[in-house]
């Protein structure tokens, strides 16, 4: 397990420097979707920031892209809206980062396993649709 120091959020398979990276993003990410000073916050920027702290720790996490189970009459997938922002912010679709069926989305305080995060964080099922594997994202930091 981790070794807890003062402030940080341990977890019982990543080390405190993954554990203060994420808590760092999860303070900043207001009720909107947007940083404290404002300005926008991208899903795919903030997933791509925590996997790069993770491939720093060497660990192989992947990115993957998640979708509304259901379908619109146009035959795209319907928006999905996150419940912890009460309907302010809806979204076609999400990029999140995950470590071993542990998600890591700053939406929430602690890294989730996938299966409860699919299926109670959402005001629909949302499912995977496209994943980024660990081999391209560690050719991306190369």
């Amino acid at each position: 397990m981790a070794k807890k120091e003062a402030g940080a959020q341990t977890h019982p398979l990543f080390s405190i420097v993954v554990m203060r990276a994420f808590e760092g993003l999860y303070v900043e990410i207001s009720g909107d979707y947007t940083f404290r000073d404002g300005r926008r916050a991208y899903c795919e920027f903030i997933a791509l920031d925590m996997a790069s702290t993770l491939i720093s720790d060497n660990l192989k996490p992947t990115l993957a892209e998640i979708e509304s189970a259901e379908m619109a009459e146009d035959g795209r997938s319907k928006k999905f809206l996150p419940l912890k922002f009460n309907g302010v912010t809806s979204w076609q679709r999400h990029v999140i980062c995950l470590m071993n069926d542990i998600v890591f989305d700053p939406i929430f305080p602690n890294p989730t396993p996938l299966e409860e995060y699919l299926g109670t964080f959402f005001t629909s099922r949302v499912k995977i649709t496209k994943v980024i594997p660990t081999k391209k994202l560690l050719d991306l930091f190369k």
